[in-house]
């Protein structure tokens, strides 16, 4: 079980009280709190632009599939890691009477200023999943990362798990996602190193990157129908009551508070 952008190892925490048997290994810049839990902790961060993972300790860069294990079935969970990937973001704007997708700058107090055009690529990609938007993040970088996930399940097969923020084309919003945070509160996005940049996800583009790299989607759907679908409803029996109101809390908060979040499931055959 591996967990990119594990945080502080809670999820890896819980899934080994629970699943003993498993390998657990968590990738992350941050060191896990408390430091004894029993997670392979390979601490770095992903390089967008080289497309490979980044040691903390030593700034070497390495592919990703020679820093996981591969002799065994492998199933990684990406929890609100890819809408944290850097992307381009983009607005309309006017090459002499041709409309083109240029680069939005954003300088050191949040004032924003439309830049030169896009590379190709992004702006083949903005064309195709956000057509209708003014203003978008191109989801390049983050369909990228999510192919080089599912390499790493190739030599043994498994799981690739996305949980974060998202939409689809038929929602994609005009203005796109861009925000900043700051001690979990919302500021003006802008660069600096105390604010959290986030960007939605455009699921349905790293969907279709991922089945044209051969992945078979399982489950593409709202946290709250897998919520529905996959947790098993609290027992009713009265004998521990405790015990059904704490499971119907969870329930609530992950269905309700967090139900808007996106599942998409993955999965990679072994070489044959």
């Amino acid at each position: 079980m591996v967990d990119i952008g594990a945080g502080d190892g809670r999820l890896l925490a819980e899934i080994g009280i629970r699943a003993r048997q498993l390998r657990l290994i968590g990738l992350d810049l941050r060191s896990p709190e408390p430091a004894t839990l029993p997670v392979t902790w390979l601490r770095g961060w992903w390089d967008v632009e080289r497309e490979a993972w980044t040691a903390a300790d030593s700034g070497r860069t390495t592919p990703l599939t020679d820093v996981l294990p591969t002799s065994d079935p492998l199933a990684i969970v990406a929890a609100e890691w890819l809408d944290e990937l850097p992307a381009v973001v983009a607005g309309r704007g006017r090459d002499g009477a041709q409309e083109t997708w240029r680069e939005i700058l954003v300088q050191g107090d949040g004032q924003e200023l439309l830049g030169g055009p896009v590379a190709e690529p992004d702006a083949e990609w903005l064309d195709r999943w956000s057509p209708e938007s003014a203003r978008a993040e191109s989801g390049r970088s983050r369909d990228r990362a999510w192919t080089t996930l599912l390499d790493c399940l190739r030599p043994a097969g498994g799981l690739a798990i996305i949980i974060d923020y998202g939409h689809q084309l038929d929602e994609r919003p005009a203005r796109g996602t861009l925000a900043g945070y700051q001690h979990g509160h919302p500021v003006s996005p802008r660069p600096s190193s105390a604010i959290n940049l986030t960007a939605h996800v455009a699921v349905d583009s790293v969907r279709a990157a991922g089945e044209a790299a051969g992945a078979r989607t399982e489950l593409l759907l709202r946290q709250r129908e897998a919520v529905r679908r996959l947790l098993p409803d609290p027992p009713t029996e009265a004998s521990d009551t405790l015990a059904r109101l704490q499971l119907a809390s969870e329930r609530r908060l992950l269905a309700d508070n967090l139900g808007d979040h996106w599942w998409l499931v993955q999965s990679v055959d072994p070489k044959r």
